[in-house]
């Protein structure tokens, strides 16, 4: 099921004359709690729409990039998955306005 919904994502996207850039958003977790940290890591591995997922340093405690197909879904997968969290305390998004460079392999 995953995977279908990863490549009909993937499809949609590729359908469009132009490119969404991802929005990062940072998540502050109510509580810092090991169990809570992994529940969350957990429920962001079921969602297609999270590319990626870090634990982090500072004032939040994740950083996701979520991969929708425009702005409108982007706020509806941000209000009905991640702010609809009760593990939530705090979200905040940095829109991307463009991409100087992006790699996907690393240097050996």
């Amino acid at each position: 099921m995953l995977a279908i919904s990863r490549k009909r994502l993937r499809s949609s996207i590729s359908k469009k004359s132009e490119i969404f850039l991802p929005p990062f958003p940072l998540v502050q977790l109510k509580n810092h709690g090991q169990d809570s940290i992994d529940i969350f890591k957990q429920e962001m591995g079921r969602h297609a729409q999270v590319m990626e997922c870090y634990h982090v340093t500072g004032n939040f405690d994740f950083m996701l990039k979520i991969v929708t197909i425009d702005m409108t879904a982007y706020n509806d997968f941000l209000r009905e998955n991640i702010s609809a969290n009760p593990l939530v305390g705090k979200i905040q998004s940095f829109m991307v306005l463009s991409q100087s460079k992006r790699e996907t392999a690393y240097m050996i």
